[in-house]
């Protein structure tokens, strides 16, 4: 199944093919870019196709969480920040200074 069916829009695939995503082999990549850059409506429809259950298993393994949306969907979804694979990334990266802080 393909973004078209789950009702997402483009702006948060604005970097990758839109037509070539599948919607349960690259699950862990569009949960990770509709939570990080899609609107209240994708992140609505994914919610929906996903649930809440596979979501809060799969986003933990996304890597591609900035600060501010692991920090909002670790209190949304009541998971320890620590929890998510790209929380200590970011960690290093602040502490590098290699990290903008906003």
């Amino acid at each position: 199944m393909g973004l078209k069916e789950l009702n997402i829009s483009r702006a948060a695939f604005w970097d990758v093919d839109y037509t070539s995503l599948d919607a349960e082999y690259s699950s862990i990549f569009i949960i990770g870019k509709v939570l990080a850059f899609g609107s209240y409506d994708d992140i609505q429809s994914v919610f929906r196709y996903y649930g809440i259950n596979r979501i809060k298993k799969e986003v933990k393994l996304s890597n591609s969480l900035d600060p501010k949306t692991l920090n909002f969907f670790s209190k949304v979804l009541d998971i320890n920040p620590t929890e998510f694979s790209c929380y200590k990334r970011i960690q290093f990266l602040q502490n590098s200074g290699s990290y903008y802080s906003s």
